[in-house]
């Protein structure tokens, strides 16, 4: 089940379908996809704190109201219903895909969008001008590459299908998870207004 990282992220820019089957094909248990999930949350999360600028001098001017922990952990629920939701949208569209190929998916999803925030914040450093808009093109990229890898997992007609799977799943996931992460941060004290 050895996972080859570079290759599969290389895959995934330049033939996200195929990386897909491959990814899926190692049948990875519930349990370490709920692992390479949470790696790929506490990634973002750092490479999110880390790239406020003035967060790490506490200069910042933008205020984040929780701690990076919260953060992660309120990013962990809300993937992990998004996976759901994708899950039970994907069927209701008669997709095949499973729930762990889902949580596989969003986990792998997650590892691609640290690799383009990296690959964003040396732009930032290097050429400012031009990360607005590598950011610009990578957003709707990382959208290609997740909808050819959701079309993948649930053998689905189309990237159009696999679009209404996605947004279907978005709203499902969203209104499954408002409820307990609206209890999660009033238990810390976040209030929403």
């Amino acid at each position: 089940m050895f996972l080859n990282l570079k290759d599969m992220t290389l895959a995934s820019f330049a033939r996200p379908a195929e990386a897909a089957e491959d990814l899926f094909a190692r049948n990875m248990d519930r349990k370490t996809a709920l692992g390479f999930l949470a790696l790929g949350v506490c990634l973002s999360t750092i490479s999110n704190y880390i790239t406020i600028p003035g967060y790490l001098s506490g200069t910042s001017e933008l205020e984040i109201a929780i701690s990076p922990i919260v953060f992660a952990v309120i990013i962990f629920i809300a993937t992990l219903a998004s996976a759901w939701g994708t899950y039970v949208s994907g069927r209701m569209f008669k997709g095949t895909g499973t729930l762990d190929q889902m949580i596989v998916l969003v986990a792998w999803i997650q590892w691609i969008q640290f690799v383009m925030q990296l690959a964003i914040s040396v732009f930032m450093i290097l050429m400012p001008p031009f990360a607005a808009i590598l950011q610009f093109v990578l957003f709707f990229y990382s959208i290609w590459i997740f909808l050819n890898m959701l079309n993948q997992s649930h053998r689905l007609s189309s990237l159009f299908t696999a679009f209404g799977a996605s947004f279907l799943g978005s709203l499902i996931g969203g209104v499954v998870v408002a409820i307990p992460i609206f209890f999660l941060l009033s238990a810390f004290g976040v209030s929403p207004v």
